[in-house]
């Protein structure tokens, strides 16, 4: 007879007492705790084993039997039937990703996301989808989430577009992919911001083109020197809302100019609107789509406002590239769930998603306020942080350590830190490091701060 069961893992407890009960038995038969022809423990015994009633036990392996790991002989009991390779064990709990880390510049303020308002809308919508919506949609997005994007980008962004203009992505990497594909501009040199978002980089990597970096200031993409470099490049990846990780706004006169070196040179723009919510952006500068439809392809994403699992993006394309971009979409296998679009587009017209931008252009400052205070109580002459009012990071000059160094200090007591370096496509003797407080409150990056001074007393 197999042996016992042991008891349901802690780790579990978000799951129904009978979803648990099953997991705990199929994995002891898929694992070979319980080996094939190996009798299962009466049922009586399994419940008084698990804690639980003998009903939930019996259900348990009705489901087994059901699935065919385990059979029953009439008058003997019920016997192993898998005889396939073990499974590992379940993960262990405690798995943190680095993303949400203290000070992380990655983490996002999944901690004000409306988590039950979008379950009552998730329940609502799972109630009315009919078959249609488990299936993987429309090549270019639900239609219904494109008029609500639309209606948005048009609003909130000064975009005048309709919902054939709007192609729903998975991220703004994958609409940099697809952009580069349609373009057919694989092996073609493009203007990339340094330093920069390294995801874009390798997007561009992925597809063969020639990374041609073009140094980042004070006014944004210092557009004069990407044309002295490579004035026949064609395409460039721009953040001009606020550039990834400088935090700098791309000024009038510099936009000006790269529309009209694109329109000269034959060339596309695509426009990440990174952070563009990250300040008052109710008063803040148009995105160059607003300005020109002809050479922008316009991206965005709604991973790091809502959560990065979301996986829902778009872009915002010219309308000579419409058949194009449909042709080459078809063939494309990454798609965003289609259940997560509707509810998206019930999230946008609900009114709810201005409803977000609004908690977090209340949150954004009160927390950048409190990192760049506790930098500077806590780490005078260790480093100066940069006083910005646009971003979700601050960028620190070290005066002390080395940028690794300090990098690796922070790391040892658990702190996720990026050095500067870590964006930069051409070396430069800076030593900065860049910190993130989207995603953690006041409390939280205090205390994060105060334990990096004491590591660096102790260093």
């Amino acid at each position: 007879m197999a042996r016992g069961v042991g008891q349901l893992p802690d780790a579990d407890q978000n799951f129904p007492l009978h979803e648990r009960v099953y997991q705990r038995i199929r994995w002891l038969v898929l694992s070979g705790a319980w080996p094939r022809g190996a009798k299962v423990p009466p049922s009586r015994a399994l419940a008084v084993q698990l804690s639980v009633s003998r009903n939930t036990v019996l259900g348990a392996l009705d489901r087994m039997i059901a699935d065919g790991w385990v059979r029953a002989r009439k008058g003997s009991g019920v016997y192993v039937t898998y005889s396939g390779p073990p499974v590992p064990p379940p993960a262990k709990p405690g798995y943190t990703d680095s993303r949400g880390s203290p000070l992380s510049p990655r983490a996002h303020a999944i901690d004000l996301f409306p988590v039950r308002l979008w379950n009552k809308l998730q329940s609502r919508r799972w109630k009315q989808i009919s078959r249609a919506g488990l299936a993987l949609g429309e090549s270019l997005g639900w239609l219904p989430l494109r008029e609500a994007i639309a209606a948005h980008v048009t609003i909130s962004r000064g975009i005048a577009c309709g919902p054939h203009e709007i192609i729903v992505m998975t991220s703004a990497p994958a609409a940099i992919d697809l952009a580069i594909r349609v373009l057919n501009l694989s092996g073609a040199d493009a203007w990339v911001e340094d330093p920069g978002y390294p995801a874009s980089v390798q997007s561009l990597r992925n597809c063969g083109m020639r990374l041609m970096p073009v140094s980042v200031d004070e006014s944004g993409t210092d557009v004069a020197r990407g044309i002295v470099a490579a004035p026949h490049a064609k395409l460039a990846i721009v953040t001009p809302a606020c550039q990834f990780p400088t935090c700098a706004v791309m000024t009038k006169d510099r936009r000006a100019r790269l529309l009209a070196w694109a329109l000269a040179h034959d060339a596309w723009i695509v426009e990440d609107d990174y952070d563009w919510q990250s300040t008052d952006w109710r008063h803040a500068a148009k995105p160059l789509a607003a300005t020109d439809r002809s050479r922008t392809i316009y991206v965005n994403s709604f991973n790091p406002i809502l959560f990065p699992a979301l996986r829902i993006a778009f872009a915002v394309c010219p309308p000579p590239l419409l058949d194009r971009i449909a042709a080459v979409r078809v063939g494309v296998d990454e798609h965003p769930n289609v259940p997560n679009q509707m509810i998206l587009a019930d999230f946008i017209n609900g009114g709810h998603f201005d409803d977000h931008l609004r908690r977090l252009a209340a949150a954004y400052p009160e927390r950048r306020a409190a990192l760049v205070r506790s930098l500077e109580r806590d780490l005078s002459g260790t480093l100066t942080p940069h006083r910005k009012d646009i971003g979700t990071h601050v960028v620190a000059s070290l005066h002390v350590h080395r940028e690794q160094q300090f990098v690796d200090l922070c790391a040892r007591e658990g702190i996720v830190v990026r050095g500067m370096g870590k964006f930069r496509l051409v070396p430069r003797e800076t030593e900065e490091a860049v910190f993130g407080f989207a995603g953690f409150g006041p409390g939280i990056i205090a205390a994060a701060v105060s334990t990096i001074r004491g590591a660096v007393r102790t260093a």
